[in-house]
């Protein structure tokens, strides 16, 4: 199994740093990327020169609060032949309801999106030249590719949540937002780029050091 993860050259250094550090923890490895770089266009790069069978990307704001979590998506790939990983939905990108595998949490199983043509993890975005073809996000694209052939993968679902944010609605499940904890142990932090949002990710990080993380402060992602 490959793990990777990219952070931008101007990204606050503190993720990295904390990443790093439960990563450590729960001795998972992981592949880091220093550049900047769209992440669709790195995802490529880099599940094109995979030699493993599961690979694994986990955004430089998304941890874990358990090993169990990798070693089951692991299992998972392995079994099933296919794709597994965090919820999301592209609010901003028709029909928004379309639940996916996102790419700050997503594992893959190599051989079988090779044999299903190395579909692209870029975004198709809403220009002219795509004015009649299907508009996606990172890593969407993907996942339309396994289900045009059937192929079933699984999706983590939010449970608590820190901030609100706009248009982070997943479809007919509930609410997410910045600071997302997935129930089997992922946290996402989202719009890193924010600096208000940097105090959030810090804290999660030294509870899951110290064994002290919580939900309790967080918000309930099916409450109404």
């Amino acid at each position: 199994m490959e793990i990777h993860s990219l952070f931008w050259e101007n990204n606050d250094p503190i993720f990295y740093e904390y990443h790093k550090k439960i990563m450590n923890k729960f001795d998972i490895n992981v592949q880091y990327h220093k550049k900047t770089i769209s992440p669709g266009e790195w995802m490529n790069d880099v599940i094109n020169n995979c030699k493993e069978e599961v690979l694994g990307f986990i955004d430089i704001d998304c941890v874990i609060t358990n090993k169990k979590i990798i070693n089951e998506c692991q299992n998972y790939i392995i079994k099933c032949k296919s794709i597994i990983g965090i919820a999301q939905v592209s609010n901003h990108i028709k029909p928004q309801n379309h639940i996916f595998v996102g790419p700050g949490f997503f594992f893959i199983n190599v051989d079988t999106w090779k044999k299903l043509g190395r579909p692209s993890f870029k975004a198709r975005k809403n220009k002219l030249k795509n004015f009649f073809r299907k508009k996606f996000d990172v890593a969407e694209g993907v996942c339309y590719k396994f289900e045009k052939y059937n192929i079933k993968y699984k999706a983590f679902y939010p449970s608590f949540y820190q901030l609100e944010a706009d248009n982070y609605n997943l479809h007919n499940y509930g609410k997410y937002g910045i600071g997302t904890f997935y129930e089997e142990g992922i946290y996402h932090l989202f719009e890193s780029r924010k600096p208000n949002n940097i105090n959030c990710f810090k804290k999660k990080c030294i509870d899951i050091l110290n064994n002290k993380f919580s939900t309790a402060d967080m918000y309930n992602c099916k409450k109404i």
